[in-house]
């Protein structure tokens, strides 16, 4: 394979312990040199990076053990090489200085930096083995979900808190608007970083969860200082969720949970038909497992009421107590929280669908939610909220998968790479909403308003800054 770009004089390079095939238990030290790397970017600061710097050494456990892919004589496999090259993109690729900018995006970044500095001292401990799940970091990734729910993440939530499904994020959006104030980074990018960084927090493991996904922030999003309310999910005149998205409703039945989903995120991933099966996708697959991760570390501080769509008596007024979803917000350590974040998942994958299969329809069978089908959960404590946020992912009838079924954190890494997408796609009635001339539907950028400093939507990883020395 030929480069555009010339890598021969590349001094990046990387040396990994890998464990040969069998039961030897042996390992051979493997080096990695960008030398063999196949890149085509052209962008000075980019290329330099790409070349010379060794940005993965803060990272070791990014490295991919590909010992699937090589064999001991043969290091220098190329599936092993790939993992090792893609993973110097796209570290070097989300440092903003490596990225071209337009005047006022240096600034920016400064003040998003800045602004990240001081969510880090919110929500993490110096010593690890200090570290809690706070009540910041808490309602931080509930607040990004939600900022998404109303259409994108760009802060309008922020104007959207007199919305029933808000309440509670009082408080919080105080600190993220006095934030933004002070910084004068948006505050759509602080609640994208406050998301991740709460996930983080909370014990998720984000960018360790999958080998290749490893979430980022665009900041210096098109703030408009007003709600924004997508008609796929919303009553336009009052802004309230419509009814078919009740919580309750959502959580009891299939039906609802996948045109739910496919409202979101229907406007970018494809809905029942357009696939070459006629089934649907709306990202589903991976919404819902970052429903899951969400949930599992969060709380349901007032009863969640509503009419469930469970069999025997449809739409009959059902509550969901308060409550954590897992333990009792207590667990003190970042070992331990990465733990019991993973017992959380396992306890909510038995309690969603039983293995009766109900129609061949779907790569893995369309399962039914376990009992009860009501949207509450059976295996819960008497101090957990009994809600089965998930309950409506088993038997879906027109998503191509039928039932999905939770317990693969890899997938909400995914889900939040393609929530930054979704910010930036222009779908058609979003042009409408924001006045953005047709030409441009279909496309990825920003919603262009006087408040931005910065024209491109610059890539932040937030391990990487928060490892540059000043943030230590």
């Amino acid at each position: 394979l030929q480069s555009s770009l010339d890598m021969n004089d590349a001094t990046a390079a990387y040396t990994v312990s890998l464990a040969v095939p069998g039961d030897s238990g042996a390992r051979f030290d493997y080096s990695f040199s960008m030398k063999h790397c196949v890149f085509s970017d052209n962008f000075g600061p980019l290329v330099e990076c790409l070349r010379h710097e060794t940005v993965l050494d803060n990272f070791p456990r990014f490295y991919t053990d590909p010992t699937g892919k090589i064999n001991g004589r043969n290091p220098h496999y190329r599936g092993a090489f790939s993992s090792m090259c893609g993973a110097q993109h796209q570290l070097c690729s989300t440092i903003p200085e490596n990225q071209p900018h337009s005047d006022g995006c240096g600034e920016l970044v400064g003040n998003c930096r800045v602004a990240l500095k001081h969510m880090q001292a919110m929500m993490f401990r110096i010593d690890l083995d200090e570290q809690v799940c706070n009540n910041f970091a808490l309602k931080s990734v509930r607040g990004f979900f939600h900022d998404h729910m109303s259409a994108d993440i760009d802060g309008s939530i922020l104007f959207e808190l007199h919305q029933e499904y808000n309440v509670g994020l009082c408080q919080w959006s105080k600190y993220i608007n006095a934030l933004s104030d002070a910084t004068e980074c948006d505050p759509g990018s602080i609640i994208a970083m406050a998301g991740e960084l709460g996930l983080e927090a909370c014990g998720m493991d984000l960018w360790n969860v999958d080998t290749e996904a490893k979430p980022h922030v665009n900041i210096g999003r098109g703030y408009q200082c007003k709600p924004n309310y997508s008609p796929r999910f919303h009553n336009m005149t009052t802004g309230e969720r419509l009814p078919q998205f009740d919580d309750m409703h959502v959580a009891s039945s299939a039906n609802a949970t996948e045109s739910h989903w496919y409202a979101l995120n229907g406007h970018a991933f494809a809905e029942p038909g357009d696939r070459h099966d006629e089934f649907g996708d709306g990202e589903i697959e991976y919404s819902g497992e970052a429903t899951a991760s969400s949930h599992v570390i969060g709380r349901v501080t007032c009863p969640v009421t509503g009419k469930h769509d469970g069999p025997g008596n449809p739409h009959e007024p059902k509550s969901a107590r308060a409550g954590f979803f897992h333990g009792d917000g207590m667990t003190k350590g970042m070992a331990n929280l990465r733990r019991h974040f993973r017992d959380g998942l396992s306890k909510f994958a038995v309690a969603q669908c039983n293995d009766t299969v109900l129609s061949p329809g779907g790569e893995r069978g369309n399962l039914q939610p376990s009992a009860p089908t009501d949207g509450r959960r059976s295996n819960a404590a008497s101090n957990e909220t009994d809600l089965n946020a998930i309950g409506g992912l088993c038997g879906m009838p027109t998503h191509f998968l039928g039932s999905v079924r939770v317990g693969s954190p890899h997938r909400t890494a995914r889900w939040i790479i393609n929530a930054q997408r979704l910010a930036l796609h222009i779908s058609r009635d979003k042009a409408a909403r924001n006045d953005i001339p047709p030409e441009f539907v279909g496309s990825y950028r920003w919603s262009k308003t006087e408040h931005q400093l910065c024209d491109e939507h610059l890539k932040f990883f937030l391990p990487y800054e928060m490892n540059r020395l000043e943030f230590k």
